[in-house]
């Protein structure tokens, strides 16, 4: 209930059960019977020593099991360039987004932009609105709506 109460060493255990019976789910139908069945006697040999919570016999377990689980799972080629190119992928969007939303520096070249900067502010007007042949010459002549 507490694990957090643990040794380091019962909770690698632990860990190490659980992250191989994961793989054995993963790999059950592509692995033979004999696989299958030696795999499992070694994670209950695993699972027999973190219960013992001796030291000696879980790393010696999980010796055991790490080199089965080697055997049977080989190292993905490319590993480095790929771990690599994820790692500056991350780092470029983490740039980006903290450079858009917090660092990105602007100026106002003219005067011309401030009405934008500040917001367009409406005054209104005295003047009567104009008639209706007026706003159709302006929507036809100058395109005016």
């Amino acid at each position: 209930m507490f694990s957090f109460f643990l040794p380091k060493h019962v909770k690698f255990g632990r860990q190490f059960v659980k992250d191989a019976r994961k793989l054995l789910a993963y790999k059950r139908d592509l692995w033979s019977e004999e696989t299958v069945a030696s795999f499992e006697a070694k994670i209950a040999a695993l699972e027999r020593a973190t219960e013992s919570k001796d030291r000696a016999a879980i790393g010696e377990t999980a010796t055991a099991l790490d080199a089965e689980c080697a055997k049977y799972m080989p190292p993905s080629p490319d590993a480095a360039w790929r771990e690599n190119c994820e790692v500056f992928l991350v780092a470029i969007v983490i740039a980006l987004a903290v450079r858009t939303y917090f660092l990105q520096p602007f100026t106002i070249p003219t005067g011309s932009m401030q009405p934008t900067l500040n917001g367009i502010r409406w005054n209104p007007s005295t003047e009567p609105p104009p008639g209706f042949l007026t706003r159709v010459f302006e929507a036809i002549w100058h395109g005016r709506s």
